[in-house]
């Protein structure tokens, strides 16, 4: 996870956005995508992407082969002053 970055659209309106990174099996990251989904107030994707591990290494574990590498932001709107938020 990388650090939350706030933006002020307007005095009334802003997001906040973090990117997020990682490798796991399709299982796990469609759990993941499932869970964001259900997050209310609601999480939009700026951006995402997910490959497949195209460059097995020699001794690899099975696991590592399958696994999928993703990497994306997540974006929330929020209304409201920025000041006293934290």
């Amino acid at each position: 996870l990388g650090s939350v970055k706030l933006v002020k659209i307007n005095n009334e309106l802003s997001f906040a956005e973090i990117d997020i990174q990682g490798s796991a099996p399709i299982e796990i990251i469609a759990a993941f995508l499932t869970q964001i989904q259900e997050i209310k107030p609601a999480l939009t994707w700026k951006r995402f992407d997910l490959r497949a591990n195209m460059r097995p290494r020699r001794n690899a574990a099975p696991d590592d082969i399958q696994n999928l590498f993703f990497t994306g932001s997540l974006r929330v709107l929020y209304a409201g002053k920025q000041e006293g938020r934290k």
